[in-house]
């Protein structure tokens, strides 16, 4: 069981497998890597304030796009623990995905 470091277990919204780890989605505004052997887990950042309603994890890049409840949507950086693009948007998003990269969608 994944839990803060004030005993507030993981609300998991998405899960990306790795090779060797799992980068598992927080609800409650953080990103976790758990290591698939030592079943050790750390907190990589911290999103949101509030609660996040969806997190998408492209295998292709080393970012993460969250959608916050209150209706803002970014763009990090987690390997530099950087926010690259931030967006507000009128009402609450519920879902998202990563399209990933293809010949029919270059442009």
């Amino acid at each position: 069981e994944i839990k803060s470091e004030y005993g507030v277990p993981a609300y998991i919204v998405s899960i990306l497998q790795g090779p060797d780890h799992w980068m598992i989605a927080d609800g409650r505004g953080k990103m976790w890597r758990l290591d698939t052997e030592t079943k050790e887990y750390v907190e990589i950042m911290h999103f949101h304030a509030g609660r996040i309603n969806d997190l998408a994890l492209p295998m292709e890049v080393n970012v993460a796009v969250s959608l916050g409840s209150d209706g803002v949507i970014k763009l990090w950086d987690y390997v530099k623990n950087v926010e690259v693009y931030t967006r507000r948007f009128e009402g609450e998003g519920l879902c998202m995905d990563w399209m990933p990269a293809s010949d029919k969608n270059q442009g």
